[in-house]
Formats: structure tokens, sequence, C-alpha cells
């Protein structure tokens, strides 16, 4: 059972944390919004993981591969924000939704990892469907940075790619805490983008009606890997497999809540990509 409530309590929260990080993409900008995140995370994350596991008694060695995390994090940030701010977000969080996959290949390739055949059938699947989801143009106008689908899917993959880096980054750390890694990576984004955006006196001031999405998108993004953290403690595959229902909550959130249209063949696409992560998650 823990499976199950922590890989649904991820999607939710995971699918929270997008709703709020596009929003304050489309109001802020991308950069300025991670800036703003970045703020918010060093504010509480180290203080969640002193009350949670207390201090970390880890190794330096262990401290750079979380510093790695951090560049992984943080690049994959920008280029999420920014596919936020260009593109659908049911688009968006499928393409984002492959970052496990990329990192299964990523250790295929670089770590000497075995992939069983129905692994690698859902790895063409999830590609298959990245394909459809960005292959029709999307409507002007979407946010700061205009609209287009197929820039903001590039964007999306390069993020999901950022995310693979990341994780495999912070899996090396096996003495240090998650929750620890992941304040870490909000540390290293506070000094590489919020430092050189408040010099450049280009922080937003967020109004009290934008203010509770500044918060929820670092808060809730912590929150999700807490879940799937608990829920994998019994089994990896079925919590990985429902968290990625966050890519088809935050699909319907697109169509109700930001009003966008996608054709088709994109929910095909979005759909596709879903169903071969969550295939991917249930074979390994």
């Amino acid at each position: 059972m823990t499976p199950i409530v922590g890989g649904l309590l991820c999607a939710i929260f995971w699918c929270g944390a997008g709703t709020c990080s596009a929003t304050c993409a489309r109001a802020f900008g991308p950069i300025p919004s991670l800036a703003l995140g970045n703020v918010i995370g060093v504010a509480t994350l180290p203080i969640i993981a002193l009350l949670w596991v207390g201090l970390p008694p880890a190794p330096s060695t262990e401290w750079l591969w979380a510093a790695v995390y951090g560049v992984g994090t943080m690049g994959a940030l920008a280029c999420m924000f920014r596919a936020y701010a260009t593109a659908k977000v049911g688009l968006v969080s499928a393409v984002v939704s492959t970052n496990g996959t990329i990192a299964a290949l990523f250790s295929l390739v670089f770590l000497g990892e075995v992939i069983s055949g129905p692994a690698l059938a859902a790895v063409l699947l999830v590609g298959v469907g990245v394909m459809l989801a960005a292959l029709r143009p999307g409507d002007t106008g979407t946010g700061p940075e205009g609209g287009s689908d197929r820039r903001g899917a590039v964007y999306a993959l390069a993020g999901a790619c950022g995310f693979a880096t990341a994780v495999l980054a912070g899996a090396q750390a096996d003495d240090l805490h998650p929750i620890w890694i992941v304040a870490a990576g909000r540390v290293f984004g506070l000094a590489v983008v919020t430092v050189p955006i408040v010099l450049q006196r280009r922080l937003p001031r967020p109004e009290r009606g934008i203010l509770a999405y500044v918060i929820g998108s670092p808060l809730l993004d912590a929150a999700g890997f807490a879940a799937l953290l608990i829920g994998t403690r019994d089994g990896v595959a079925v919590a990985v497999a429902l968290s990625t229902l966050s890519a088809v909550f935050l699909a319907l959130t697109g169509r109700f809540v930001f009003r966008e249209r996608m054709s088709r063949l994109q929910w095909a696409g979005a759909m596709t990509t879903v169903g071969g992560v969550a295939s991917l998650a249930l074979t390994r």
C-alpha cells in the first residue's frame, strides 16, 4: 500500500509544482521565476532537512556529487521554466516526465547497465510519444516568450536530460540523505542564478495574488520528492510508475486551468509518453 500512496501523492504534489511553476514563468519570465524559487527553497529546505534527518555526517566527496546534482537541476529547471513560458503545460509535462527514461539510457551507455527487451521497447515507446506530442506547432501568445510547442518541446527535452544527469549524480551520494541533496541543489541555484538576478535588480516582487504560486513551486516539488522517497521503501517500480501520473494531471490542468487546447495528436503523444515511462518503471 505504501508504494501506491507514495506514488499518487508524488504525482499530486508534482502536478501542483508544475502548475505553480508555469504560472510564475508566464508572469515573471523563466529565470527570474527560478531565482525566486531558489530563495524560497534555501529559506525552507535546510530547516526541513534538519528537522527530518538532522545534520548530515557525509564526507566531502558526497557534497561534490550534490554539487553536480545542483548543476543538473538548475539547468533542468531553467529549461523547464522556459518551456512552460513558451508551450502548453500538458506537452511540457509529458516531455519532462521522460527524465527517468533518459537516466536509464545514460546508465546503459555510460555505466554499463543491462536493459531488458521489454524495457527497451518502453524506451522506444517514449520516443514515439515525444515526437507525436511535439509534432504540431502551438498557438501564439502562450507566455512572455511567445508561443511555440516545438521550441517548448526542445527546452523540455533539454530539461529532462538535465534532470536525468542530476538523478544519476545524486544516486552516487550514498551517505547523504536525499533531502540534503535537494537542499544543496537549491543553495547552488541561489549562488549561480539568484545572486546575479539580484545584482541586475531583476528579482521580481510578487504581489499577494501570485505569492502562493511562488512559494508552492519549490515546496511542492520537494514534497513530491519526499513522497516518492517514502513510496519506494517497499518497492520502486509501482511508486515510480504512479508518479508519472503527474504528467496526466498537468495535461488536464493545462486544459481546464490555463484554457489550453491540445490537438488529438498531441494528446495521443502525451499519453503515449506517459504510458512508456510507466512501462519502463514497471519493467526495471
